[in-house]
C-alpha cells in the first residue's frame, strides 16, 4: 500500500501547477470514490468525453488513496491501448457501487496532508489555511474541480475507480 506521501510526491513528479484545491480533490476521490460522479447523464459525458481524448501513451492507473484500492483511470492512455468506452464505463459503474466515503478518514488524510505539506513546503501554510477557510474544511467536505491552473497545464482526462472488487475476484 502506498503512502499518502508517496502519491503526494509522485502528484507533484507528474503534473505542473498543483494547487491546493487539487490535493483536496485527489484526496477527496482516494476516500469517497466515483459515486459522486455517477447521475443521470453519467454515461453520455463519459462517452464525449473519451470520444474526444486524444490517445497518448502515459500512466493509465494512478492510485490516488492511500487506504482504499481507488485509482483515477486516465483515458487518454487507455485509448492508446486500444480500450472501449464501454469497458471502462463498466469500471466506473461497478466502483460506484463499493460502498467507500467516510468523512472521519477524509480528516484524518487532510491533517496527515497539512503535516507532509509543513514539511516539504508544497504550499505555504497561509495558502492551506486559507483554503480550509473558504470552504469550510473540513466540516463541509464539497465537491470540487479541478483548479483552473492544473487544467490548463495538465488537461486532465480520467474517471475515478475503484479495484477493490477485481482484488477480491483474483483471491
Amino acid at each position: 500500500m502506498k503512502s499518502l506521501q508517496l502519491i503526494l510526491e509522485e502528484q507533484f513528479e507528474r503534473y505542473k501547477k498543483i494547487q491546493v484545491q487539487d490535493v483536496y480533490k485527489l484526496l477527496y476521490q482516494g476516500v469517497f470514490g466515483p459515486k459522486h460522479f455517477i447521475c443521470e447523464k453519467t454515461r453520455q459525458n463519459f462517452y464525449e468525453e473519451f470520444e474526444k481524448a486524444v490517445p497518448e501513451k502515459m500512466i493509465m492507473f494512478e492510485r490516488v488513496s492511500p487506504i482504499f484500492e481507488i485509482y483515477r483511470a486516465n483515458i487518454k492512455p487507455y485509448k492508446y491501448y486500444k480500450g472501449t468506452k464501454e469497458e471502462l464505463f463498466s469500471l466506473l459503474e461497478e466502483s460506484a457501487q463499493i460502498k467507500t466515503g467516510n468523512p472521519n478518514v477524509f480528516k484524518v488524510l487532510w491533517e496527515q496532508f497539512k503535516k507532509i505539506n509543513y514539511e516539504k513546503n508544497y504550499f505555504p501554510v497561509k495558502k492551506v489555511m486559507k483554503f480550509e477557510k473558504k470552504y469550510s474544511i473540513p466540516e463541509q467536505l464539497p465537491v470540487l474541480h479541478h483548479s483552473k491552473k492544473y487544467r490548463k497545464a495538465n488537461k486532465p482526462s480520467y474517471i475515478v475507480i475503484n479495484l477493490q472488487k477485481l482484488h477480491e475476484d483474483d483471491n
